[in-house]
């Protein structure tokens, strides 16, 4: 039996689920995994911070110090190097999301148009790279994959172009399709370099035959499996500025921006016309 976030676990709880495991005839090893400086359990015996007192040293205690989760987010790598001046001036940076198959029809008829359902998490990320909103929007559409969502008057592809304060200038292409999974990349282009985040796998051997050369495994499915690292590091960060006493990353005002230019973009695709925003 494995207990994970086990600091959270209290003694009632954990005497309750030993009594449970305890059974005649049966061999059962549990396996408690969690980290002793996040958060403890609201009732009362911190079970999880005795039992690592009482079996550090031991075989079948093992403490991880490196957080490959972290190491391992290119998003946020990305992130850091432009923050940083790495790149120098940012020229234009560029995002493609593509998903493996159209949703349910009942699901577009409720999303409120492509451009607010999926388009606008790809703003929400270039904006935070960038550091900037855009001044203007332009945006083209089409419907190429089910004539169902054509007939709802939205998209199930989409290119949309955003001219930040700076002049930089941001391509993101969206589709509805996608036969070789869920594909997902970004590139920041600069005066000083570039920088390209590429598609996740489950599996990252490559393989080389008789049948194929440089071969890889098939890319994540969804988003659920692309960005399951990513989830986590949000709650991480929410209660990091809780305990911290500061103010998170991201903020209700991010939210707010992105949907007002993914509005912004539904407009510009529907008018066939560049779209000003005026909060700058």
């Amino acid at each position: 039996v494995i207990i994970d976030e086990a600091s959270m676990v209290d003694l009632k709880t954990f005497a309750d689920l030993g009594r449970a495991l305890v059974c005649p005839g049966r061999d059962t090893q549990m396996c408690m995994v969690g980290d002793e400086h996040q958060l403890p359990p609201i009732d009362r015996g911190e079970v999880f911070r005795c039992a690592i007192g009482a079996m550090r040293g031991r075989p079948a205690f093992q403490e991880l110090t490196k957080c490959y989760r972290v190491s391992s987010a290119p998003l946020f790598d990305v992130y850091t190097a432009v923050r940083a001046g790495e790149l120098g001036p940012l020229s234009f940076m560029m995002s493609t999301s593509r998903e493996p198959a159209p949703p349910p029809i009942a699901y577009v008829k409720a999303s409120g148009g492509y451009f607010v359902d999926a388009t606008i998490h790809d703003i929400d990320l270039m904006c935070w790279i960038a550091g900037e909103r855009p001044v203007e929007v332009f945006a083209s559409g089409s419907c190429l994959t089910d004539p169902a969502i054509g007939e709802l008057g939205d998209y199930d592809t989409t290119m949309t172009t955003l001219k930040m304060p700076s002049g930089c200038l941001v391509h993101i292409n969206n589709s509805r399709r996608c036969a070789y999974g869920f594909d997902q990349r970004i590139e920041a282009f600069g005066e000083a370099g570039m920088l390209q985040t590429s598609n996740q796998r489950d599996e990252d051997l490559i393989r080389w035959g008789a049948q194929a050369t440089k071969a890889h495994a098939p890319l994540k499915h969804f988003f659920l499996e692309r960005y399951d690292a990513s989830f986590s590091h949000a709650l991480d960060e929410f209660y990091n500025a809780i305990t911290e006493g500061r103010a998170p990353s991201c903020t209700v005002r991010d939210g707010r921006d992105a949907l007002a230019i993914a509005l912004a973009c539904q407009e510009a695709c529907k008018s066939g016309a560049l779209v000003k925003l005026d909060w700058i």
